[in-house]
Parts: structure tokens; sequence; C-alpha cells
């Protein structure tokens, strides 16, 4: 029997029927205060009382009726009688099965001549049999009458035993939790998310037939060998058409299960079909991650619902440890089930079909709801979709990302500048609609289009636009990045001083987009050499943002990457180190799940890499790196042209540091990815061709490192033009392996081209230039003219020692080759006394294996002898 007072229940239901309806809500309160098991039987038997055909004509009579036919069947029930071998509806119950919220659930079986056939019965137990659970038993077989769907486990009949017991008899399942499934199985990510939409089929059914299930969870979600989802237990569902019931939910007496309770349950307020699709999200958080949104081990209930309702759930993707999940989890997937989960039903998905269709688009390669809908995003989407038909450049995409006004950028500061970002979306995506449509292959007879034939299509239709000036800037601004990018530096010029004239005419009107384009611009002046011009319009933009006050916007960070990036180039590490150190305060007020913040961050970390490594600290660069490249392998696929800038700095570093293997290593890895994805004549690839010569050279093998690098240079000059510094240290590449074959005068011919490119573009107090002058000593140390070395070698010593300071390992090689010299003239205390000085710098870089160290040790002992 049951535990509660009945005697009690009748009394109060009694003493609330004689009051106006408005006062017996409170009345029962009073009434049923600190016994919140009381309340609900109480207001449970009102609410069925109240639901009854006949109520309003005599309730009380009603109340006496109602009260008496459920005590009857309520005493017909005997605690200890085994039901094992019993008939029950036409079938013979074999064996119980389990016991549910409701009552237990047995295994029964009919057979007949031609007809053998298992079902679950589902009856109440004795000590489940109070009145509000005779209630909803009655419920659960309407309901269950009226769902007919594949994906719900169904009902074939219900009525009561002889006894006066209450059963349904429904599907039986031969299956196993979805989760458990999954683990068995060694379910794949779209096999698991693909199993989730058969589970919101059924429940998008459901909640059309005005259903809420109220108490999903894995255990009541069952997949047969077939790999048919079905649900089980609706229970304690609610019928959305019933009003009176609704309120039922808002009473002490809850149902639920802590674990996938949604935050409305837990303050029992009104339940919706956004419940359940918060429950499903927390289902496919698990299954996707083997985890929960919130910290449930060894934690009471009362701090479970306290999680559910104030801690905001940790991102998917962030609560694994393999690599390739989380990669596939982040961005999507982490969007659509954050989403579901929302702590507010307003801002869940608002039926089950918004829900599957946002898992369709997943699977499918187009933008999903979850995610903002943002220009970036969608077009992002598109390309993925297309890329094969549109492009033959992975650069496009950055063209289309780079017309979004903002990434992620949430600065309550900079609100007022996002809503006029906002106004400007439209016009800007009307302008990439027609593009991509221009481009469409199904609009081009199937023909491959090449990035720049998009670009160039889409500046043609840009000039008949009628487009506001600011929006005309961003838009070729954003071309001409990108088609510096894709090695198109001629018409990256054209479509940048279009650009330009706006931000330089407009110095009042200006956007965070707008004012990157000074710096897109003075990137394209670096790259074809115009360093004082670049310079012009880095500082230019700098002065901008902070007249505008929009340093803390996503496109000052890419100014700045791009300045640092400058920085570098021209030999100012230390200045580039200290701008790149100042970014660590603006990353933290973006939010860190956004790929574009994260992507920046990783930028960030590469050219910190590159900072250290030109200041000679090795270790940082690489620890810099390494970090760089973990980041960018959570966003980009392993042949994104992205990864392999981190692999070709990488091996920058490893080169520097002389462990050529581990160079060759990182440089074939970035060669393969650029010739991938670029034009076999790109800049970047003959970028990466240098570098293999430079590490061959390293290796001995001098005819392979004669192949890459001849080939560099033919790449390079078309890319660069004849008067780059870049072509000026492919050139000084050149001489080296001309050197290193017995060359000579081939050798001195590139390195006096080199030297004269060189001093075009820098003064002669550059690292480049001390890089001309120490190949200078080396080629003519190789001819035996060991006077001309010593002069190229003091030269060298002078401009590391000005541009790099007193510690650099550069400077330490180059003492260490000045003593070389010094040996062979016999000069042997000027030998000793620059090799001393060579090793105690080299030594604070390198450990004791290091092969520049064990040279200038050898020397030093072979001085020190003398």
């Amino acid at each position: 029997m049951s535990d509660i007072n009945w005697h009690k229940v009748e009394t109060i239901v009694d003493q609330a029927l004689e009051l106006p309806e408005d006062k017996r809500k409170t009345f029962v309160q009073q009434k049923c205060k600190g016994n919140p098991k009381l309340k609900g039987e109480v207001t449970q038997l009102l609410e069925s009382i109240f639901d009854s055909e006949g109520w309003l004509d005599n309730p009380a009579k009603y109340k006496n009726e109602f009260y008496s036919e459920v005590a009857d069947n309520i005493e017909s029930l005997s605690p200890d009688r085994s039901l094992i071998g019993q008939k029950v509806g036409g079938f013979t119950i074999t064996k119980e099965l389990g016991t549910g919220g409701m009552g237990s659930v047995y295994l029964a079986q009919r057979t007949e001549e031609e007809y053998d056939h298992q079902v679950a019965i589902k009856i109440i137990r004795d000590s489940r049999a109070t009145p509000s659970n005779l209630q909803r038993f009655k419920r659960e077989q309407k309901i269950l009458a009226e769902l007919n769907h594949p994906g719900i486990a169904r009902f074939f009949d219900g009525g009561i035993t002889e006894n006066g017991t209450p059963y349904i008899i429904m599907e039986y399942v031969e299956g196993v939790p979805v989760d458990e499934y999954c683990k068995q199985n060694n379910c794949t990510i779209g096999q698991k998310i693909n199993l989730f939409k058969q589970v919101l089929q059924a429940v998008r059914h459901a909640h059309e037939n005005l259903v809420i299930h109220r108490d999903l969870k894995p255990g009541n979600i069952l997949v047969d060998n077939n790999g048919t989802v079905k649900i089980l237990d609706f229970g304690i569902s609610k019928l959305l058409e019933d009003d009176e019931d609704l309120q039922l939910t808002q009473t002490g007496n809850r149902m639920l299960t802590p674990r996938y309770a949604a935050p409305e349950q837990i303050k029992e307020t009104n339940i919706t079909t956004a419940t359940d699709l918060y429950t499903l999200g927390v289902i496919l958080y698990e299954l996707l991650t083997n985890s929960t949104p919130f910290d449930l081990e060894n934690t009471s209930l009362h701090k479970i619902e306290k999680q559910i309702l104030h801690k905001e759930p940790v991102s998917p993707s962030r609560t694994v440890n393999d690599k390739g999940i989380q990669k596939k989890l982040r961005g999507d997937l982490d969007a659509i089930i954050l989403k579901a989960i929302r702590k507010e039903p307003g801002q869940r998905y608002r039926v089950a079909n918004e829900f599957l269709e946002d898992l369709d688009r997943y699977q499918t390669g187009v933008p999903v709801s979850a995610r903002e809908g943002s220009f970036r995003y969608r077009t992002y989407k598109f390309i993925n979709r297309h890329k094969k038909g549109i492009v033959t450049a992975a650069g496009v995409l950055v063209f289309i990302i780079g017309l979004s006004g903002f990434y992620g950028w949430r600065i309550t500061q900079e609100r007022d500048q996002a809503q006029f970002e906002a106004k400007r979306a439209e016009e800007i995506t009307n302008f990439l609609v027609s593009t991509l449509e221009l481009n469409n292959p199904s609009e081009n007879s199937g023909d491959d289009i090449t990035i720049n034939d998009a670009l160039n299509r889409g500046i043609d239709y840009l000039q008949k636009q009628d487009m506001s000036a600011l929006n005309r800037a961003t838009i070729l601004g954003t071309i001409g990045s990108i088609q510096i990018k894709n090695g198109d530096i001629d018409q990256a010029e054209k479509s940048l001083e279009k650009a330009i004239t706006f931000v330089t005419d407009s110095l009042e009107k200006q956007t965070p987009k707008t004012l990157l384009i000074g710096s897109i611009y003075a990137e394209w002046n670096k790259l074809v050499g115009n360093m004082e011009k670049a310079e012009q319009y880095f500082q230019l933009s700098d002065s901008l943002y902070q007249k505008n006050n929009l340093q803390n916007s996503p496109s000052f960070l890419e100014h700045q990457l791009n300045y640092s990036d400058f920085l570098l180039e021209v030999g100012k590490y230390q200045k580039a180190l200290t701008i790149l150190s100042g970014l660590d305060n603006i990353f933290e007020k973006f939010e860190q799940d956004d790929e574009s913040t994260v992507d920046f961050l990783a930028d960030m970390y590469n050219n910190r890499g590159r900072a250290y490594k030109n200041l000679g600290k090795n270790q940082k660069a690489l620890r810099n790196l390494e970090q760089a490249l973990e980041i960018k392998r959570q966003i980009y696929d392993e042949d994104n042209p992205k990864i392999a800038k981190l692999y070709h700095n990488t091996g920058v570093v490893y080169a520097t540091i002389a462990d050529y293997p581990k160079a060759m290593e990182m440089a074939k890895k970035a060669y393969e990815i650029r010739l991938n994805v670029f034009n076999p004549t790109h800049r970047l690839v003959g970028s990466t061709l240098q570098l293999l010569g430079n590490i061959a050279i390293g290796l001995g093998n001098y005819d392979q490192a004669y192949n890459y690098i001849k080939e560099s240079v033919t790449i390079t000059k078309k890319q660069h033009g004849p008067n780059h510094f870049r072509y000026a240290l492919a050139l000084r590449e050149y001489a080296k392996v001309f050197s290193q074959t017995g060359k000579f005068d081939s050798a001195l011919q590139q390195i006096q081209k080199a030297e004269e490119i060189i001093k075009d573009n820098y003064s002669s107090g550059h690292p480049y230039y001390g890089f001309v002058m120490n190949t200078y000593g080396d080629i003519y140390y190789k001819t035996g003219n060991y006077d001309k070395a010593m002069t190229y070698g003091d030269k060298t010593i002078a401009v590391f020692s000005a541009s790099l300071g007193p510690s650099h390992p550069n400077l330490g090689r180059a003492y260490a080759n000045q003593g070389k010299y010094a040996l062979h003239v016999q000069q042997l205390e000027l030998a000793d006394s620059l090799l001393t000085k060579s090793v105690s710098i080299l030594e604070q870089h390198f450990d004791n294996s290091n092969p520049y160290l064990k040279e200038a040790d050898s020397l030093l002992k072979i001085s020190q002898k003398r």
C-alpha cells in the first residue's frame, strides 16, 4: 500500500472543493506545507476531478465516486502476488523485464497455430497504485494509442484485469540503450548522428501529436540489431492540449531523471517541447563526447540542480582529447548542441524539426542555424560545398571570409560600431551571392574556374553596382588581400590603390574593416619591396585605429600581425616581439571558442616564434611554433596551406640550429601541401624550395640543393621581380651551393647580384646585408683568399653586432668564421680571442652536440695548441 494518508487527502480535497476556484491553490499549499508528496496527490486528484465529465454538476459527489473506484482497485491488488504464468489480455506472462517509474514491465507471449508473438506488458504494482499513478497510467494508454510511429514502441491494447489491475500491452523491443549500442559498435560521429536523427524523427511525431515525453534518457531509447531506434516509456508524458495538466508540472511531485532534466523542470515551471529538446541535446552531447555537460560525479542532487540552473556547459569539443574528434565537433556540432541545451527555452530549438534540419545541414556542409548567420560563416560553407568547381586555389576561401564585418567581435564598447557594420551586411552579402552565382560551375558549363577568374568577375560585377564608397572600399581591399595571397601582385596593386583612396580621403568615416585596408596596402608594398612606403601605411593604420578608438577590434589584431610581420622582414625583431606580446590582453576580450579568434591566436604564436628565432632564442621559437601548429590543427585539415606555413617556419628554425633531418621533414611537409594547393610557380612554393635547398646544403646533398635552389630562383624572380629582396635571398642560396661545389666564379656572380639588390632595399646595417657579407667571406675562404675573407668577416661582425646584439648566435658563428680565417693567416692571438667569444655565445644557445658549437670549440682548441 502507499504510504499516503488517503483520509487526509480526501479531507483536503473535500475542503478545497467547497472553496472558490481562485482560493483553492493557496489553501492546498497551506495544508500540504512541508509535504510535497501529499501536495502532489491532492493536486492530482483535484485535477482529475475537474478534468472529468459531470464534476460541474456535483463535484463533491463525483469526487466520492472517483475515490471509491480508485480505492477499490488499490485494495484488490496483492503485494505478494506473482504474475508469472498468468494471462493478461490473451498473453501469458513469462518473465519480468524491469521496473519503470510507474509500474513493472513483463515479457509476455501468445502462441497459436499460426501466430507466435512476444509483447511487453506494463502493469501497476501494488506499491505504485496511488490515485495519481492510476490516472497517469490511464493517460499513458490514451497517449500511446494516438502515437503511431516506427520510432516509438507501439501500443497494442490495454484494459483492466479480473482483479482490477490496469495494464498496457506494448511492442516488445529487443535492443540496448543507445549509448551502450554506440560503445559496443564503436560508432563514428556520423553513425551516432544518424541514430540520433531517428530519435528526433520519433520525438517530432510525438510533439506534432501534442505529446511531450518529459523523461527522455538513453535507457528508454533502445536500438535493435538492425540499428533501428525505438523510444519507450511515455509513462509520465504530458498532453499539450490538457491545460489543467500543465499546472501539474508546477507541483512538488516531479518525476524526472536529474542528469537529463531541463532547467524548467528543476524550477517546476511550464514544460514545453523545448524541454524534450534540451534533454535530447544532453543525450547528443554524451553520445559524441562520452562525457556530460556538467560535472555530475560524486555530486549531490542539490549541486546537480544548481549546475543545471546556473552553470554554463563546456563546449563539447573541449571535453575530448582525441584531436580528430575534437576537430569534427568544433564549430557546427558545438553550436548545435549548445543551442539545444541553452537555459532559456526560448533560445533553444523551437521544434524537433529545427534540430533535425541543423543536423542535416551539418552533414551536407551547409550553414547551420545554431551558428550566427554571419556572412563569414555562410560563405565559408558555400565554398566548402563547391570548392572544386569554383576555384583551383584555396585563397578564395579567405576572400569570402574576409568580407565578414566583424568575425567574432563581441566587445561591448564597440556595440554601436557593430550595429553600423550590421547595416552593411545586406549590401555586401548581395555582392557576394551574385559573385558566387557568376562563378558557380553549374552556370559555367562545368569548367573549373580559377581564383583569379572568380576575383576578376567579382571586380567587373562590382563596377556595375550602385554601392556606397565604404562598402566598395571594403570589398576591393579584401579582393586585393586575396590577390596578394594568390600571388597576383599586379592585380592586387590595382584593387588596393582604389581601396586606399577611400581610407586617405575619408579619415572620419572609418570602420575596423576599412582601416585594415591601409594595413593590407602596406603588406602589398612590403611584398613588392617598397619598404619605406609599407612602413608609412602601417604607421598610418596604427594611428587611425588609435584615433578611432578601435584597438580592441579583430581587424586591429590582423593589422598588428601584419605589422609585426613587416618588422620581422626589416630586422626590427625586438619591436615586433613587443607588439606581439601586447596582443594577449586584446585576445582575452574575444570569444575564446570563435574560430577567428583562435586562428589569430595561432598566427600570433607563429610570429612570436619567428621573432624569437631571429633574436637567437630558438627553443622559445620552437615552443611558440608548436603551439601555433597545435591550434591550427584544431581548425584546419592537415593539407591546409596555413598548416604548411607552420611546417615551413618550424623547418627554418630546425635548419638554424643545424638539425637538418628534422628540418627536412618539416620542409617536405610544407612543400607537399603548398604544391598541392597552389600553382607550381606560386611564391610560397618558391620559398619552400629555397628552404629545401638550404637544408640540402647542410646535409651535404649539393646536387639536390642545386635543383631546389635553381627552381626557387626562377619562381622568386617571376613572382617578385628582379629587384626584390626575396630574389636576393634566393641568389644568396644559389651562391652558397655554387661555392660548395667549387664553382667560385658563379658563386661570386650570384652574391654580387644579391648585394646590389639588398643595398637597394635596405641600409648596410640590416641583418640581410650581414648574411651577404658572410657569404662573401665563405667564398673567398674556400678560394684561399684569406685576407679578403677576413675583410668580409669584419663587415659581417660589424653588421650583426649592431643589428642583432652582442649575444646573438649569428654573431657567435661570425666570430667562429673570422677566427677560422685568422688561424689561416697566423693571427693566433686574434683567432684565440674571436673563437673564445664564439664559444661563449654559442654555449648560451646550443648543447654540446650542435655542429656550430662543436666546430667553434674544435677551432679554439687548435688555436690554443699553437
